[in-house]
């Protein structure tokens, strides 16, 4: 392999799987892209060292003592975006992000905004590489999740609570687990599969509305065998649902329904469900009942995965993904000082939508489109230009620390477009009259714009 091979390679791993790399080179030191996103895999994410986040308190915005959910969440925000932009784990970053999306909790309700940051670190995180059964319980039982689809108010109706106050069963919940979490739309439940995967469901929510934490209460839940798709699951109490989502979570129609769902996220959007590396992704979900890092390592090692893109079709970075890859590639500082210059400036263009993608609100439970023609319009480009302009004056050359400290702006730009396709961003980049020209240009170029 010839050395503008491994620079093809290295920077697809750092663009394609990864988050942007500072240094596309240092991929080839740690001993190429495959290693580099082996590597990363192996990772226990028990190991990584995560913020943590407090998400007790009463839930109604307006209870005595209640915490100012959209401050909270602002401030999440900004420990994420720090998280990741010195994250060293960008391929696991990639996968978390796809999964928060796969399990969205959307903050349309305000109640709601301050679980968002940290449902991806405490439901989808710590179950990244593990078994997809047990990543969807925890997803599904989050505190974040149970308020945002109504789930801590659903009552069975023989429950005890059920006969005493007369409350109803809240379907919403049921209905996106078989809809948008296992299944998919075409797995073949009914209404009636809906209907009993709530009644497992209820009692899932919270012990009190006066602090937040997820708890299982039986006198809520729906009591005796109940039925979806098919199978009765006996009455074992917290335990049902635990049985359920197993079984879902071993379905063929998962398998299929997951594995397109990636490979669409990590690859190419266009992908269709017989393409071969979906497929093998899938047969490796099925057979091995959703190993999660058996399915990583079929997706990461088909060779469809790193073939070249041109340019159409290359996924398109959102909004929270491009400012993401601009914190790893440019010197910000710490983002969540609250005097850091640039926080203004992402908290006007993307805490508040202007780019298209207000952060933690999605407009349903299906998550954000991956579509490119969605994130690609005069709109969004012309304040991703406007965003850029202004961000640019703040870029500061590497820190004197930094044994490898890049100085000079056009070399910067070569040190994270290393790819000979790169070469003509890099010559009008080099036309710059200052570093602040230069590093508009380098922020609106395909490159940036555009996973590799």
């Amino acid at each position: 392999m010839q050395a503008t091979d491994i620079l093809y390679k290295e920077c697809i791993a750092a663009n394609r799987f990864g988050l942007a790399e500072r240094r596309v080179r240092r991929i080839a030191n740690l001993g190429g892209a495959d290693v580099w996103v082996t590597n990363q895999l192996r990772k226990n994410p028990a190991t990584l060292n995560f913020p943590t986040f407090d998400t007790t308190g009463p839930l109604s915005p307006s209870a005595p003592g209640a915490p100012n959910h959209n401050e909270i969440h602002q401030n999440n925000f900004f420990i994420r975006l720090q998280y990741l932009s010195k994250s060293t784990t960008p391929v696991l970053d990639r996968l978390a992000m796809f999964w928060a999306n796969h399990f969205t909790v959307s903050g349309t309700l305000n109640t709601v905004r301050r679980f968002i940051v940290p449902f991806e670190f405490e439901a989808i995180r710590p179950n990244l590489t593990g078994t997809f059964d047990k990543l969807c319980l925890s997803a599904v039982t989050h505190v974040g999740m149970l308020v945002y689809l109504g789930n801590h108010v659903s009552t069975g109706p023989n429950s005890i609570a059920g006969k005493k106050r007369q409350q109803g069963l809240n379907e919403n919940l049921g209905r996106e687990v078989l809809e948008l979490h296992t299944v998919g739309r075409e797995g073949g439940y009914t209404q009636a599969d809906v209907e009993g995967l709530s009644k497992v469901l209820s009692g899932w929510g919270l012990a009190s509305n006066d602090n937040t934490v997820a708890e299982f209460v039986p006198a809520r839940h729906e009591p005796g065998p109940l039925t979806v798709m098919g199978k009765v699951y006996p009455d074992v109490g917290k335990d049902q649902l635990g049985l359920v989502i197993k079984d879902l979570s071993q379905r063929r129609a998962t398998a299929d329904f997951i594995a397109l769902k990636l490979c669409r996220y990590m690859v190419r959007n266009s992908l269709q469900p017989q393409n071969q590396m979906v497929r093998a992704v899938a047969d490796t979900f099925f057979q091995t009942k959703g190993d999660l890092l058996q399915v990583y390592n079929t997706l990461f090692s088909h060779p469809q995965a790193w073939e070249p893109l041109e340019t159409h079709a290359q996924n398109v970075r959102t909004p929270d993904d491009w400012v993401v890859a601009i914190h790893r590639v440019f010197e910000f500082g710490d983002v969540t000082d609250p005097l850091n210059p640039s926080r203004k400036l992402i908290k006007q263009y993307q805490l508040n939508g202007v780019l298209g993608q207000e952060f933690g609100r999605s407009p349903g439970p299906d998550g954000w489109s991956n579509d490119p023609s969605i994130w690609i319009t005069p709109d969004t480009m012309f304040n991703k230009v406007k965003f850029a302009t202004a961000l640019a004056e703040f870029v500061t050359n590497d820190s004197a620390e930094d044994a490898e400290g890049i100085a000079d702006m056009r070399s910067r730009i070569s040190a994270f477009m290393p790819s000979p396709d790169s070469l003509p961003s890099r010559r009008v980049i080099s036309q710059a009259s200052s570093n602040e020209q230069a590093a508009t240009l380098a922020l609106l170029a395909p490159e940036f714009l555009r996973r590799a």
